[in-house]
C-alpha cells in the first residue's frame, strides 16, 4: 500500500476532527509529500476533505513555496477560499496556529486579497463571534482589508463585542496592539470617528516601559481625530495609561503633539502648521486626516454662527470659516446641511443664510433601534461584569493570597497583584 493511499485511509477512518489533527501531525513527512495533489483537489471541489486536514495540507504546501506558478498560486487561492468559507469551528479549535501562518505567509505572497475577504469575514463571523474571541486570526484579517481598500466587510467583526481570547491560540502582545490599532485606522476610513478615538486610547493605555512604534503611531491617528471630534476642547489620554506613555508620547510624535496648539489659536494658524508640516503628514499617510480635521474646524466655527445668528451673508461665512470665496462657504453650508449637521437655507439672490432649529428625530423606529441595542449591550456588559466578579470571589489562589497578606502590607500586596494571572 502506497504512503498516499493509506494518508488518506487514516484521515478517513478518524473518529473526529481532535483524530484528524492527530493524524496530520504524525504524517508530517506523507502530510509535505502530498499537500499539492490534495489542494488541487479542494480548489476544483473534486475531493472532500476534512477542512481540519485542509489546513495542514495548505500550511504544508506554502512552507514549501512553489507559488511562482501561476497554476499553483490558483490552488492555495481556491483552497483558502473553500476552507474559510467552511462554517465548522473544528479547524480553528483543532489547529488554529497553521491557520494564521497560512494567512500570513498569503500576506507575503501577495497584497491582493480581495478573493478572500468575504470567506475570512464569514469564517470570523460563524466561529469566533459569537463565543466573543480574539485571535490573531482577526489582526490579519483586518491587514487584508486595510492593503485592499475594502473596509466595510470588517466592521461587524471589530463592532462586535470582545470578552476574552482563544486559549490555543492567544494574540501576542504587539498583535494585540496591532489589532486595535487596525480597527481604529479602519474606523477612521469609515468616519466613524469616536470608535476610531476609542480603539487608539485602548492601544494608548497598554501596559507598557517603553513606548512601541504602534503606540506613536496610533497616537499621531489620534491626535488629529481628537481634533475632528472634540475640535479645539479634545479629550485627554486616558489618566490610566502608562507614565512612560504620558510624559513621552508628545515628544516622540513631533509635530503632532504641537496641533492641538496650533488649532486653539486659530484656523489660519492650524492651516499654516499643516503646510509647514504637509511632507511629514504625507510620509506618515496622515495628510487626508489633517484636511478632514482642518474641515471639521471650519464646520465648527459655522455652527457657532448659528448659536449666535438667524441670519448671515455668506461672505461673513466664509470670513468665520477661513475659506477663500462665497462659493466656497456655500458649498461648505451645503455639505453640513446634507449630512445633517447644521439645519438652514440659503437665499441665492441676497446671498443671506437663514439658520433654523434642528428637527427632533429621536422618536423615530431607527432610534428606538438604536436605543434598545444600547441597552441590551449595557446590560450585558452588567451581567460579565457580575460573572467575572463571583468567578474571582471564588478562585481559590487569590482568596488565599487575600487571606495570608498581612493588613499592613494589603497596599503593596495589590500592586504585586497586577502581575498575578487568573485563569
Amino acid at each position: 500500500m502506497s504512503a498516499e493511499v493509506d494518508l488518506w485511509q487514516a484521515i478517513a477512518a478518524a473518529a473526529s476532527d481532535g483524530d484528524v489533527a492527530a493524524v496530520m501531525r504524525n504524517r508530517q513527512r506523507d502530510v509535505d509529500d502530498h499537500a499539492w495533489a490534495a489542494l488541487s483537489g479542494v480548489a476544483r471541489a473534486t475531493t472532500p476533505i476534512p477542512f481540519v486536514a485542509v489546513a495542514y495540507f495548505l500550511d504544508s504546501a506554502i512552507r514549501q513555496g512553489g507559488l511562482d506558478s501561476k497554476e499553483r498560486r490558483a490552488h492555495v487561492i481556491g483552497a483558502c477560499r473553500a476552507f474559510f468559507q467552511n462554517t465548522s469551528s473544528a479547524p480553528f479549535d483543532e489547529a488554529p496556529e497553521r491557520i494564521c501562518s497560512i494567512t500570513k505567509a498569503l500576506l507575503a505572497l501577495t497584497s491582493d486579497l480581495r478573493e478572500l475577504i468575504l470567506p475570512l469575514r464569514r469564517c470570523l463571523h460563524q466561529v469566533y463571534v459569537p463565543r466573543n474571541l480574539q485571535t490573531p486570526l482577526h489582526t490579519l484579517f483586518l491587514l487584508v482589508c486595510l492593503r485592499n481598500g475594502v473596509y466595510e466587510p470588517a466592521l461587524p467583526i471589530i463592532s462586535a463585542p470582545v470578552y476574552g481570547f482563544q486559549p490555543k491560540n492567544l494574540p501576542t502582545p504587539q498583535e494585540h496592539l496591532q489589532y486595535h490599532y487596525y480597527a481604529g485606522m479602519v474606523f477612521a476610513a469609515l468616519k466613524r470617528f469616536p470608535a476610531a478615538l476609542a480603539e487608539f486610547d485602548i492601544v494608548l493605555s497598554a501596559v507598557s516601559t517603553k513606548l512601541s512604534a504602534i503606540q506613536i503611531e496610533a497616537y499621531k491617528k489620534r491626535a488629529l481625530i481628537n481634533l475632528i471630534v472634540h475640535g479645539t476642547d479634545p479629550v485627554r489620554l486616558p489618566r490610566y495609561c502608562s507614565t512612560t506613555v504620558l510624559k513621552t508620547i508628545d515628544g516622540a510624535s513631533l509635530p503632532y503633539g504641537t496641533f492641538l496648539g496650533a488649532a486653539q489659536a486659530g484656523l489660519p494658524a492650524f492651516e499654516a502648521a499643516l503646510i509647514d508640516h504637509q511632507a511629514t503628514l504625507a510620509d506618515d499617510k496622515n495628510l487626508g486626516l489633517a484636511k478632514q480635521a482642518m474641515k471639521s474646524l471650519r464646520k465648527r466655527q459655522v455652527r457657532k454662527l448659528a448659536d449666535s445668528y438667524l441670519t448671515l451673508s455668506l461672505v461673513d461665512v466664509a470670513e468665520a470659516a477661513g475659506v477663500a470665496s462665497q462659493d466656497a462657504a456655500q458649498a461648505l453650508v451645503f455639505e453640513m446641511i446634507d449630512e445633517g449637521s447644521l439645519f438652514a437655507s440659503i437665499d441665492q439672490q441676497t446671498a443671506m443664510l437663514t439658520f433654523g432649529e434642528p428637527r427632533d428625530d429621536f422618536d423615530d423606529e431607527d432610534a428606538t433601534t438604536a436605543l434598545l441595542d444600547q441597552l441590551r449591550r449595557v446590560n450585558e456588559y452588567h451581567d460579565r461584569v457580575l460573572e467575572a466578579n463571583l468567578e474571582l470571589a471564588t478562585y481559590t489562589p487569590y482568596l488565599k493570597r487575600v487571606v495570608d497578606v498581612p493588613q499592613a502590607t494589603a497596599a503593596q500586596s495589590s500592586c504585586q497583584d497586577s502581575q498575578y494571572q487568573f485563569a
